[in-house]
């Protein structure tokens, strides 16, 4: 799936993006942590920093502790002081 056809979710300047989830519930998750680069156009690139590997998306309080995980990593006390963005990825579909 494109990061084009994901919806932003806009949080005090960062974005978090969730891939649109299937009726089932999926088993193996990653949030992907990125930076956004500019390339020598101007164009954005996201940039990854670290993935974290959660039990599914669809409960808050996982990819809230994924959040921790990221915070511990990086010693910042928000992950939006180390990174510009997230999404939450389907890791069986992750390109290798």
């Amino acid at each position: 799936m494109s990061v084009s056809s994901m919806k932003p979710i806009h949080a005090a300047g960062a974005t978090r993006r969730r891939a649109p989830l299937p009726n089932t519930r999926l088993s193996a998750m990653e949030v992907v942590f990125y930076k956004e680069i500019l390339d020598h156009f101007g164009f954005p690139h996201q940039c990854e920093l670290m993935r974290v590997s959660i039990p599914s998306a669809e409960q808050d309080a996982e990819i809230r502790e994924a959040l921790r995980q990221f915070e511990q990593a990086k010693g910042v006390t928000n992950w939006r002081i180390a990174a510009d963005g997230y999404e939450v990825v389907d890791a069986s579909k992750r390109q290798r």
